[in-house]
């Protein structure tokens, strides 16, 4: 019921429905549709809440994208800094870099972002240039680095 009311876009209604849904089951799936059903109310303690209790209580992958999604950059971005390395694939430490940016880019620290922006160009593919060229052109806009928006 609450996947028809969603799909309706009757989204206080699917909010009810996957509520309850959650107090029958704990699953996974259902955490992440409240926090994104929450997020789409613009409820975002509400949201941030389900995905705190989520954390706490199963194991939740990439909860920094969640935090991303809700507006949390303080928090993705501690994530993102604790996060090792030397352990991460080529693919997972570029998403990682990419992540931190952006964090870096919402709460306005520009030296950092164009420090990781130029750590980013240079290992990167067309693709991940073309999300990376507004945040890093952002982050040297802002350090008035005018030799990096070339």
């Amino acid at each position: 019921m609450a996947d028809y009311c969603f799909n309706l876009r009757a989204y206080a209604k699917a909010l009810h429905h996957r509520e309850l849904q959650f107090f029958q089951e704990q699953s996974h799936s259902t955490i992440e549709s409240l926090i994104e059903i929450n997020a789409m109310l613009r409820q975002e303690d509400a949201a941030l809440g389900t995905l705190n209790l989520a954390r706490q209580h199963f194991d939740v992958p990439n909860p920094e994208s969640w935090y991303e999604k809700l507006g949390q950059w303080d928090d993705a971005l501690r994530i993102y800094n604790g996060m090792e390395e030397d352990e991460l694939d080529d693919e997972a430490h570029q998403a990682m870099l990419l992540g931190r940016l952006r964090c870096l880019h919402a709460l306005g620290e520009w030296t950092e972002a164009s420090q990781v922006a130029l750590q980013l160009w240079s290992d990167s593919d067309r693709q991940l240039r073309q999300q990376l060229a507004p945040l890093g052109a952002a982050a040297a806009w802002h350090t008035e680095a005018w030799g990096q928006l070339e």
